[in-house]
């Protein structure tokens, strides 16, 4: 058993032949292993009865949208009210009538 998925990695137990693993994932001709509380890749070859790469059912990853917080000069302005003019008013456009 190694600390990862080829011979270039550190060696960190030996099993013996028949030692029942759980086989998390493949990658290649490695399989991630577990033993008890030992994990590390074992090479494929040495491995018996895996006939297909182990099914590995991730959660699925939910991305939530994002917030948007705007400063407060950019909320939706209140309608103005403007009176209307009362139609026998008789000023110069540009001044209110009273």
């Amino acid at each position: 058993m190694r600390t990862g998925p080829g011979t270039s990695y550190p060696r960190i137990a030996t099993l013996d032949a028949g030692t029942g693993v759980n086989v998390a994932r493949c990658a290649g001709s490695w399989c991630r292993v577990r033993v008890g509380r030992l994990s590390g890749w074992v090479s494929s070859g040495y491995l018996q009865g895996l006939s297909r790469p182990p099914v590995v059912v991730r959660p699925p990853v939910i991305v939530r949208p994002p917030v948007v917080v705007r400063p407060p000069h950019y909320r939706p302005r209140p309608p103005h009210h403007r009176p209307r003019p009362r139609p026998d008013c008789r000023i110069a456009p540009g001044y209110p009538c009273r």
